[in-house]
């Protein structure tokens, strides 16, 4: 591949980039409100976020912040590696 060309495909690792994550703390709302739609009877929400990494502390906010609105209970769990 030359140079400055890079493949993005999901369907096929091993190229250069396999995967993309984006952090957009304004979804939080709209992703706990999609999963009380697909999940009517949740009484609770966990998330998994890397708490020492400053990029997740908006995300974290709008989680917390939605939830409460929601009147649902809110676990995070602090993970920093894939173990």
């Amino acid at each position: 591949m030359p140079a400055g060309r890079y493949s993005f495909s999901l369907a096929r690792p091993g190229s250069n980039i396999t995967g993309l994550s984006g952090v957009q703390p304004e979804l939080e709302t709209k992703r706990l409100e999609l999963l009380m739609e697909m999940a009517p009877g949740c009484t609770g929400v966990a998330a998994l976020l890397n708490l020492s990494n400053p990029v997740t502390a908006p995300q974290r906010e709008e989680l917390e912040r939605a939830a409460r609105l929601k009147g649902l209970p809110l676990r995070l769990f602090d993970v920093r590696a894939r173990d």
